[in-house]
């Protein structure tokens, strides 16, 4: 398949919403509609009580129906049993989804030719069939719904557009063999075995499925049986393996649903706050809901794996380093398919997926390719890793490697290939990413080093000047600088690497007079910014395009936070902390950003100032979730904690929230200089 347009990376290349799929269940609930795919909540799932004042997850049965329009989880549907039985996992989201699918305790509906409910006329058949596929192969069930599916009279996909779409004539056998034998060299013996092994299988699995479903009178059904031989049943099977895409369904990927399990996090966390006199405040010191009877329940995450099936995806082809990616995502309620693109992609370029996972080594990935699809994959990944005629790779592919590898955060692979593509030519994107593998790695100095020397061979390029205008302003003199380090100093909260300043480092009149400042600038820039981070986006202004600010922020970096840092982290100078980026955030309960997911930061120790007084707000503060620990600072109070903490923010219930945020680097010595060829 070739892209029909330029697409830019990030964005989707084709979305579909005719999803015809399966769900592999991997526990003891299915929270996924069998009809439609829609997310449910199950029984006893989360909805809409009050904590403190403020409608948060609490257990349903215990909440007042009338306050689900106000709930986060207002657009998923309560989950809905199989009419057949407790005994059957399948669960609805609708009357119409059962009615559709099971025909309201009639014989037939496509659900009752795969259900196991314990009141369903043919449980003893379906059961049997079931068991069958535990003790061989689940895909013999997953076939079997897929057929089911097949004939629901509404679906547009039938048998015969699955086996037409497909572009081979391959028999399961053959495929499961294939991909049994698990070495690089098999005796065609051993896989006649198998492969014969296999074949009996199939044949008793069809034949227990023919008899299960020769109990039903309806026409559907009876010709469906005419038409799925044992070689039909065989090749789609085959289909299920092979052209079926899996795809994981995060069911928080939407923001309601990500803030409500943040939320529930710090509910659930002990609360470190300048009302608490600085002493960690334990589970039941926490404010209570006024019915104390009522338990919260914490969201868990949740994450679905699907089988899809779209003719149009059967035109990508494999690649270990592809350009786009399958997702599965709701959108408005409707599960739809989309192609993301993972970079830049030219009009007419070829689309491509990995069709195995992309952790695994070049050997494995190899090996799993021909068993499964019988490619041999010479992709530009697999050509690196194993050395084989990698000099041959050409530019566009080489620097895509590396940007790959920059993304799975393999830095020290990613700074290997592009100083590899710098014997072949130099270009300013490439010294850019150059830097970013190697500030990766914690090398703050060598990458700013990159950048510089590549912004001085060309300084048009934008980002390249960005950088170094970043840099400049950011540039503090330590030498003419008084240290203030008396009014306080970096206090431990218990947990290693998170600290608490002992009182406020900025005072009030300064906070409030910097927060109008940030508000004026935000007025001349027509609002406050979301573009600047694109894997977690917050509410921003950049500190360094404030010139009122600049200066100041300087000011306190060099006279208190450096000193208070420099005096806790033992073996760090004050000259070797870095500005990477500081910005100011504003959170808005009521008509902006609440909250942030949970993630880590690009640094080596990261800030958090707050900048305005704890009565003009409910809610919010860093949560750190490793440890159940929210820290909630007062006005001019500092957090510092190590970057690769994984932490979120706390969702803010009413009023605004101002902070400071900053990301640092230690920039002492780097064991590398910055390359020569630069």
């Amino acid at each position: 398949m070739l892209a029909g347009k330029q697409v830019d990376k990030g964005d989707s290349v084709l979305v579909e919403s005719d999803i015809f799929g399966v769900q592999v269940k991997e526990g003891a609930v299915n929270v996924l509609c069998a009809h439609c795919l829609c997310e449910c909540r199950s029984f006893a799932e989360t909805s809409n009580c009050t904590l403190d004042g403020t409608k948060y997850g609490a257990v349903a049965s215990d909440c007042d129906d009338s306050d689900t329009e106000n709930s986060l989880y207002k657009n998923t549907p309560r989950a809905k049993p199989c009419p057949f039985g407790s005994s059957c996992l399948s669960k609805f989201c609708s009357d119409a989804c059962i009615q559709n699918s099971t025909g309201h305790h009639s014989l037939f509906g496509w659900h009752a030719l795969c259900c196991l409910g314990d009141s369903f006329a043919l449980r003893s058949a379906s059961t049997e069939f079931h068991r069958f596929c535990l003790n061989t192969s689940e895909t013999f069930w997953l076939t079997a719904t897929m057929i089911a599916k097949t004939m629901d009279p509404v679906s547009t996909t039938t048998m015969h557009t699955l086996i037409n779409a497909a572009d081979f004539s391959l028999s399961w056998s053959a495929v499961a063999a294939r991909s049994i034998l698990d070495s690089k060299v098999v005796r065609y013996e051993d896989f006649l075995f198998v492969q014969n092994q296999m074949d009996d299988n199939l044949c008793q699995a069809w034949q227990l499925l023919v008899a299960f479903w020769s109990h039903f009178t309806d026409e559907i059904v009876q010709r469906t049986l005419r038409d799925l031989t044992l070689e039909v049943f065989s090749h789609l099977a085959a289909i299920i393996e092979l052209n079926f895409k899996p795809v994981s369904l995060d069911s928080f990927s939407a923001e309601g649903l990500t803030e409500e399990r943040v939320a529930k996090l710090a509910q659930s966390s002990r609360l470190l706050s300048s009302s608490a006199k600085h002493a960690i405040v334990r589970d039941k010191q926490i404010k209570k809901r006024s019915d104390s009877s009522r338990e919260l329940i914490l969201c868990r995450d949740r994450s679905y794996r699907l089988l899809i099936f779209s003719p149009r995806l059967l035109g990508l082809t494999h690649s270990c380093s592809p350009n786009t990616q399958v997702e599965v995502v709701y959108d408005s309620g409707v599960l739809k398919t989309k192609l993301l693109a993972l970079q830049n992609i030219s009009e007419h370029e070829q689309l491509t997926i990995s069709f195995v996972g992309m952790s695994s080594l070049a050997d494995t990935r190899r090996h799993r390719l021909v068993s499964q699809f019988g490619i041999w994959c010479a992709c530009a990944r697999c050509s690196w890793e194993k050395k084989e005629y990698h000099h041959d790779l050409e530019e566009r592919a080489l620097y895509r490697l590396g940007l790959q590898y920059l993304e799975e955060e393999q830095f020290q692979e990613s700074e290997a290939v592009f100083n590899f593509a710098l014997t072949k030519w130099i270009g300013p994107e490439l010294l850019h990413s150059l830097g970013q593998a190697v500030l990766g790695q914690g090398k703050w100095r060598s990458a700013h080093e990159i950048w510089h020397a590549a912004h001085a061979m060309f300084p048009g390029h934008e980002s390249l000047a960005e950088q170094v205008r970043k840099d400049r302003a950011y540039s503090i003199s330590l030498a003419s600088v008084q240290a203030n380090v008396e009014v306080s100093n970096l206090q431990p909260t218990g947990v290693h690497g998170i600290m608490l300043s002992s009182q406020p480092i900025l005072s009030p009149v300064s906070c409030t007079h910097w927060v109008q400042i940030a508000e004026s600038a935000a007025k001349r820039a027509n609002g406050w910014s979301r573009r600047r981070h694109r894997a977690v986006p917050t509410t921003d202004l950049p500190i360094h395009d404030i010139p009122e600010l600049i200066g100041a922020w300087n000011e306190l970096m060099a006279d208190t936070i450096c000193p208070l840092l420099s005096n806790a982290i033992p073996g760090v100078a004050v000259h070797d902390i870095k500005v990477h980026d500081a910005f100011i955030v504003k959170y808005d309960a009521t008509h902006g950003q609440r909250f942030l997911p949970l993630h880590t930061d690009e640094g080596d120790w990261s800030l958090t100032l707050a900048l305005n007084d704890e009565s003009e707000y409910d809610g919010g503060g860093t949560l750190f979730d490793e440890h159940q620990l929210l820290i909630r600072p007062n006005i001019g109070e500092l957090v510092a904690f190590r970057s690769s903490l994984l932490h979120a923010g706390a969702p803010l219930l009413t009023g605004t929230r101002y902070i400071i945020a900053a990301f640092l680097y230690i920039a002492q010595l780097d064991l590398k200089d910055a390359r020569q060829s630069v």
